[in-house]
């Protein structure tokens, strides 16, 4: 029994502590919705029931009081990722607004109409998602485990962009668009007024015609590419033909 206690005493303390702020919570906490003394209470039993001899029957109740845990540490992966997307696709959205929002106040006198501001932040997030919301996942990644190993650090870029890479964000913005154009095609068939501001149906709309001209410039970047070898040939024999290396001959 000595031997049991040295070897558990830290577990022990461990438990006891959780246990009292279980209870010191739950005796003060001001917010009754959610009672987070539950989320202490767990872990102090979790905690304890390590403590249960390993037989048999005692060994399956500690795997279901276990249970919990594990798949939330199974789970954790994932709400890793889902906070790179947070600051990959929401946060810029947000940013934008502030930032459109803080300019139109700066540079015009009354600001800019809200209609105007709805544009200008669909355009620009949109935007500013579809070219860097990769880039950003993978600074989000490397500075949150920038002291774990490289294969967790590789595997979870992995999982973050087979959920969120530059084609799949594509696919969103073209598909929030396009269940948009439906709704504004009822409305507009039936005589249906679903923003307060008419204004805002056209934010929309002109917000989705102009990443669609964005992404036929995309798309077509490489009718722009230059071979600077072959273009300074083709100067260098225009500068021939007009006689600027008669004299050098």
């Amino acid at each position: 029994m000595k031997n049991w206690f040295k070897k558990n005493i830290y577990l022990i303390i461990f438990s006891i502590i959780f246990f009292g702020l279980a209870y010191w919570s739950n005796y003060y906490e001001a917010d009754k919705d959610f009672p987070y003394s539950y989320i202490l209470y767990y872990i102090a039993i979790s905690s304890t029931s390590s403590l249960l001899p390993d037989r048999i029957i005692l060994r399956q109740i500690k795997n279901i009081i276990k249970l919990p845990a594990a798949i939330f540490m199974l789970s954790s992966p994932l709400f890793e990722v889902l906070y790179f997307l947070m600051f990959a696709v929401v946060f810029p959205f947000l940013l934008i607004f502030k930032l459109v929002e803080f300019t139109s106040v700066s540079l015009l006198h009354n600001g800019l109409n809200p209609a105007t501001k709805l544009y200008l932040v669909l355009v620009l997030g949109t935007i500013f998602i579809t070219l860097f919301c990769e880039k950003i996942i993978k600074i989000m990644n490397n500075v949150m485990n920038y002291e774990k190993s490289k294969k967790r650090i590789n595997s979870n870029l992995d999982l973050a962009l087979s959920i969120a890479n530059k084609s799949k964000v594509r696919f969103v913005i073209y598909l929030s668009f396009f269940l948009y154009l439906i709704i504004f095609s009822l409305e507009r068939l039936d005589n249906i007024q679903i923003f307060e501001t008419e204004q805002f149906n056209f934010a929309v709309f002109y917000s989705f015609a102009t990443y669609i001209a964005f992404e036929r410039i995309l798309h077509n970047l490489n009718l722009m590419q230059i071979n600077p070898k072959l273009f300074y040939s083709k100067l260098y024999k225009a500068w021939d033909s007009h006689g600027f290396f008669d004299k050098l001959k």
